[in-house]
């Protein structure tokens, strides 16, 4: 029931989790993101938490520019890991996780979200 897609051009996904076997509401854990070189064009890799009751919801949980990597980082990096109790998002019905980067390099990028199911 994870997310794992792989993009060569601008990234523009959803990711709404399955429920099988009814089960409880996913939650989101875990994100990866690997690129296939280290990005040279500075632009955002966003991922926001969205819902089908529309855009006045949404709302950006991460974002980062590859390129130029907060807390004094040196260089564009090739690698990203997030988790921590703050991404851990609980997501019921209608509710989904967006994903975006214009990916002007045209990258090979890998992008993974795990999830755990709480009852």
């Amino acid at each position: 029931m994870d997310f794992q897609r792989i993009y060569k051009e601008a990234i523009v996904a959803e990711w709404r989790p399955e429920r099988p076997f009814g089960a409880a509401n996913p939650i989101l854990t875990t994100v990866l993101i690997h690129f296939s070189a280290a990005p040279t064009t500075s632009e955002m890799f966003v991922i926001s938490y969205a819902t089908d009751k529309g855009d006045e919801f949404e709302t950006e949980i991460f974002s980062i520019d590859p390129v130029n990597p907060p807390g004094g980082v040196q260089g564009a990096v090739t690698d990203l890991f997030l988790s921590s109790p703050r991404l851990e998002l609980p997501l019921g019905a209608g509710e989904y996780i967006k994903i975006g980067y214009p990916n002007t390099d045209r990258n090979t990028i890998g992008v993974t979200l795990k999830a755990k199911y709480i009852a």
